[in-house]
């Protein structure tokens, strides 16, 4: 027993060593429909990828008339405007590549500064008839590189935000890898029960019942409540926390997932 827990603790030290994939599941969904009456919306979905309270990247559209004709545009965009710090995977026209799962996000890809490139326009329709697509970010923080993921839909002219996930892993990433349904590391559905909780949560995962991980909770402004170590399948008391909503971080294999509990 002693050597298991042993060989568990040196990998899990092992794996928390390794350049993290941070993966935000988006529960439910964003959602936004286009409308010409309101014409625009600006600063949706933003993304504040080292938590400084600054978004780097978000998503706006535009819905109205030119010249007699309805006109629309939805974007993903970078904050500051055009700074070569922002940038993003495009293909001619200024058009966002739509990727696939698998597509390498790394240094090896052609990478444009340009802030606010187009997703879909009426001009184009290159969305209708796709299934979900990826938007592939890349940005430089105090020195630092992150590649990113964010998996969307756009039907109807609704635009759906579903999951992101980046890394600061020199290598980059690929596209959906991070996200629990597609990952490598953790197979099967991750569950937490019972939540709300009163004195205990559980998480689990079908197929790696006494895989080690890592977790903190935090309350809705990003102050740590609490952290610590337990495996899939153990109880995590949570019985001294304040009763409320709060985010729990579950990092294993190198990849972080966060998920909303509730605290009665």
């Amino acid at each position: 027993m002693k050597q298991k827990l042993l060989f568990s603790a040196a990998l899990l030290c092992f794996y928390l060593a390794e350049a993290q994939i941070t993966y935000q599941d988006i529960n439910p969904d964003f959602s936004t429909t286009m409308d010409p009456v309101t014409e625009s919306a600006d600063n949706l979905m933003p993304i504040d990828l080292n938590n400084d309270g600054t978004r780097e990247f978000y998503f706006r559209w535009d819905d109205m008339e030119v010249f007699g004709n309805e006109s629309w545009f939805v974007h993903f965009c970078s904050t500051p405007v055009s700074d070569p710090n922002r940038q993003f995977m495009l293909v001619p026209g200024n058009y966002h590549n739509l990727l696939v799962y698998g597509t390498p996000i790394n240094a090896s890809a052609t990478w444009s500064s340009n802030w606010d490139p187009t997703i879909d326009d009426s001009y184009t329709n290159r969305f209708q008839g796709l299934a979900d697509r990826y938007l592939a970010f890349k940005a430089v923080i105090s020195g630092t590189t992150y590649y990113g993921w964010v998996l969307i839909s756009f039907v109807n002219k609704t635009l759906k935000v579903k999951e992101y996930a980046y890394t600061t892993n020199a290598g980059g990433l690929t596209a959906g890898q991070g996200a629990l349904n597609v990952t490598e590391n953790v197979k099967g559905n991750l569950i937490l029960f019972p939540n709300p909780a009163l004195s205990e949560i559980t998480v689990s995962v079908d197929g790696n019942q006494n895989t080690p991980f890592r977790y903190q909770i935090l309350d809705l402004t990003g102050k740590k409540v609490t952290e610590g170590t337990a495996s899939y399948g153990d109880p995590i008391s949570v019985g001294d926390i304040a009763g409320g909503s709060y985010l729990i971080q579950i990092e294993t294999n190198g990849v972080v997932h966060t998920r909303r509990i509730l605290k009665n």
